[in-house]
């Protein structure tokens, strides 16, 4: 797709030859016709299909929780949920990287908390989280410090991916609880936290903390 700059003819919309025009989000585009594929269902085609239709998926889950808080006001000249699975999908289409413990929730400059401990617990009670409320170069006491679950499924052939946020505090409060009972007693789930500024103006990058584990 190219982007049009305004001219002695500026933008045009709808088909012209082989040409589209429209606009988005204010900027000008043409893109081609799509070729006609001889073949659209091959293993591969159908494989890369499914694992976007996945990722998008679990995306639009979190879109309230994740997207729209931590991606939807960075994002540049693309939505959040589409930065989100920009930065995503090359990890998550990978059966050779574990997706669970390389997601990026969030990506920005604000101070993740340090010295976290997670008091692992048997189900069905809550993990323990712990952290320093140190604010760092741009933290406040104030910042929401959020705990997420990611569970995917390796398998090429069968890739699935779960989402959830599990608990919330403060940078000031340094700790929190995620309740167990938001997934099955014998799910295994990588726990994340991400750091945000109460105004939404800051977020941090996420941080794995540690792989839960069936333990009951």
């Amino acid at each position: 797709m190219g982007t049009i700059k305004r001219g002695i003819l500026g933008g045009f919309k709808n088909k012209v030859g082989s040409v589209i025009g429209s606009s988005w989000k204010g900027i000008d585009t043409m893109r081609s016709m799509p070729l006609s594929v001889a073949n659209p269902n091959t293993a591969k085609q159908k494989t890369v299909r499914g694992n976007f239709k996945t990722l998008v998926t679990a995306t639009s889950s979190v879109n309230a929780t994740l997207i729209r808080p931590y991606w939807s006001r960075f994002a540049k000249q693309m939505t959040g949920a589409n930065a989100f699975i920009r930065e995503n999908y090359d990890l998550f289409k990978n059966p050779a990287i574990l997706y669970s413990e390389n997601a990026i929730l969030s990506k920005g400059k604000l101070d993740m908390v340090t010295n976290i401990t997670v008091t692992d617990t048997v189900y069905p009670a809550s993990l323990e989280v712990s952290f320093d409320g140190h604010n760092g170069t741009y933290g406040d006491a104030s910042d929401i410090v959020e705990a997420w679950g990611v569970k995917s499924n390796n398998a090429a052939s069968n890739r699935t991916l779960e989402i959830k946020l599990m608990g919330s505090g403060t940078r000031g409060e340094a700790g929190l609880d995620v309740p167990r009972t938001m997934w099955e007693s014998t799910d295994e789930f990588a726990l994340y936290l991400t750091v945000r500024r109460a105004d939404g103006t800051l977020v941090s990058n996420s941080l794995f903390t540690e792989y839960v584990q069936h333990n009951d």
